[in-house]
């Protein structure tokens, strides 16, 4: 599910809070206020396309509440980009859905619009990739190092493929899997392409090169949405 985007520009728009939001001469702040009022325009060279972006109905066991078993009834659904899909498959390593406690639509699955699983964002170099040195910002007109990856984010549920975060131990019972160890799991598993029991060669592209984690949201889900008082039912509330 699609979440709000945290402040990518902070900086930049506290430096032209600070000239009055009108800057004048030449450097970052400038070329950065050229961007907002649209005498420039970014281009993407790394975008995928729109059927890369489709999304796609997948399900996870969430943290927030206790599961009785690894049943659709205890799953809720959740959306993942075809694009996430394919990069879990195919840039993962030897990881599979199940590791990241992902299921395939069945029946009966649960609904909340209100619920947000926790998600792991993994960038990886972009096959045959090479480095830049010398890429200039369309934003802020700076030259950079720039090394063209490849970024999918993986929603994460309960799943008993990990490790206890305290122990170590692997886990065996799905009521007792917390976020942190399905998260910390994943983390050393992503950066090495494989699963540390694995013995095979991994190949540097399948090695994420940066790992992000955005925490499980939950709101129980609301039976009524908001109305006129007329509409309300009246309740004796003595």
């Amino acid at each position: 599910m699609a979440r709000r985007r945290r402040g990518r520009f902070s900086k930049l728009n506290e430096k032209l809070r600070g000239v009055g939001g009108v800057p004048s001469g030449t450097g970052e702040t400038s070329e950065y206020f050229k961007y907002l009022t649209g005498q420039k325009k970014l281009t993407i060279p790394n975008a995928i396309d729109g059927v890369a972006r489709e999304i796609y109905d997948v399900a996870v066991i969430p943290f927030a509440i206790s599961p009785s078993g690894t049943t659709a009834a205890n799953r809720y659904k959740t959306g993942m980009t075809a694009y996430s899909y394919n990069g879990l498959i195919g840039r993962t390593g030897n990881l599979d859905l199940i590791d990241f406690g992902i299921y395939r639509i069945e029946s009966g699955e649960q609904v909340n619009d209100n619920y947000y699983p926790a998600l792991l964002r993994a960038s990886y170099t972009k096959s045959g990739a090479t480095t830049n040195s010398n890429k200039v910002s369309g934003i802020t007109g700076k030259s950079y190092s720039y090394t063209p990856r490849r970024t999918f984010s993986f929603p994460v549920g309960r799943t008993v493929s990990v490790y206890d975060a305290e122990t170590g131990t692997a886990e065996t019972v799905i009521g007792e899997v917390d976020e942190l160890d399905v998260v910390k799991t994943l983390v050393s598993w992503l950066k090495a392409g494989k699963k540390d029991t694995d013995t095979a060669t991994i190949s540097e592209d399948q090695k994420a090169v940066s790992i992000a984690y955005e925490p499980e949201k939950y709101a129980a889900a609301r039976s009524n949405e908001a109305a006129p008082t007329s509409a309300i039912s009246g309740v004796t509330v003595n």
